[in-house]
């Protein structure tokens, strides 16, 4: 009885969610409408480049690149030389290597004229491939940063990272999270250019969508209220779902 409580509850907040997009017009989404939710290179990558690029058409210089540094906790920020700052997608570092595991495409590469470098590996739906975190942190030993880009903060594969440590070779971040938030700090930025700022909500529109949350905060937090007042039953929907 609990579980279907549950269940029906949620499923009223995500109704109302359904009828409250209709009204603020939020199904109407480029990226979904141009078939281009998972692309990973081609939309997620160049969009997230894009805003991190100093010299970007948004016209906000350093800001937003900024603004990523402190959302992950870059280490290096303070010797990060943001004005020279140059970002790339899916650059090649060298001639693929998986024996001494090096080489590879990077899918967003940030550098400065200091040659600190930043590489994220971004991941939507694709797999591992072999050694691809090991060879990514290979490159430019001691002045390159490696951050590992999902959907909800996963670790890389063994067959990617081998032995490499989490949060001490490599670094996980989310776009559940990690790239909301900072999408959210550019939209506040971004308040005096109405395009820019509709473009970048329309994208945290899509990136809520597939991450499977609410749009509306107000019903977010009516869900998480739902799920603690109701813990025992939403853990075992939470470990029935693979299986429905």
């Amino acid at each position: 009885k609990n579980i279907e409580s549950l269940l029906r509850r949620a499923k009223t907040i995500v109704n109302h969610q359904t009828e409250v997009s209709k009204l603020l017009g939020e199904n109407f989404n480029v990226f979904s409408i141009l078939g281009m939710e998972k692309a990973e290179n081609k939309t997620h990558s160049a969009f997230i480049q894009e805003l991190l690029n100093p010299k970007g058409s948004h016209q906000k210089g350093g800001i937003f690149l900024n603004l990523f540094l402190k959302q992950i906790n870059y280490s290096k920020i303070a010797v990060f030389d943001i004005e020279s700052a140059k970002t790339t997608v899916e650059y090649h570092i060298s001639k693929r290597d998986d024996k001494n595991k090096t080489g590879g495409r990077v899918d967003i590469l940030i550098s400065d004229k200091l040659k600190n470098t930043i590489c994220i590996e971004n991941k939507i739906d694709a797999g591992d491939q072999e050694s691809q975190i090991e060879r990514y942190v290979n490159y430019n030993k001691n002045k390159n940063t490696v951050y590992y880009l999902t959907k909800e903060g996963s670790s890389a594969s063994e067959a990617s990272k081998g032995e490499l440590v989490e949060s001490e070779d490599y670094h996980c971040i989310s776009y559940r999270e990690t790239i909301i938030n900072w999408l959210e700090q550019c939209m506040k930025e971004s308040a005096d250019q109405p395009i820019l700022r509709e473009s970048i909500k329309q994208y945290i529109i899509l990136v809520k969508k597939l991450t499977n949350q609410l749009t509306d905060s107000t019903m977010a937090s009516q869900i998480e209220e739902l799920i603690i007042k109701n813990y025992k039953a939403a853990k075992v929907i939470q470990n029935n779902i693979k299986n429905a």
